[in-house]
């Protein structure tokens, strides 16, 4: 685990970066919870992982937390983009292989859900896909 004030420090350059963004427009290629990504620490790539939010030191190797460093960077990074760690290292996003919301749009049961949210012009609009008849 990090060290507190060095994960803190970076958190807080982290949320003075964020750009609050609605499920329905969260780029496909951008880490959120959950997602199954390939990364790279210093250009060797470290293969797959899926991004948890839970917290601990006993994840299979497959798992990478919030809580970590490399984890707390990952998130919000798009395909290609980069962060430097506190320990120098720089670290990559190389690709997003599953996205929970990206998949979730992709679903017949929210395609066919006739109602979607949107953010326009800072009004929220209720769009409905059906079209009612003249």
């Amino acid at each position: 685990m990090p060290r507190k004030a060095d994960y803190a420090a970076f958190l807080r350059r982290k949320l003075a970066q964020a750009v609050i963004v609605l499920r329905d427009d969260i780029p496909p290629d951008v880490v959120t919870l959950n997602s199954r990504i390939v990364y790279a620490i210093n250009d060797e790539t470290c293969g797959q992982v899926l991004l948890v939010p839970s917290e601990g030191d006993d994840f299979p190797n497959f798992a990478l937390s919030l809580y970590d460093m490399k984890g707390l960077a990952l998130i919000g990074l798009g395909e290609g983009g980069s962060a430097d760690l506190p320990n120098g290292d720089r670290l990559t996003l190389v690709s997003v292989l599953h996205q929970p919301e990206r998949d979730k749009r992709n679903t017949p049961a929210f395609m066919q859900d006739g109602v979607k949210l949107r953010l326009a012009s800072s009004v929220l609009d209720l769009a409905t896909s059906r079209r009612r008849p003249a």
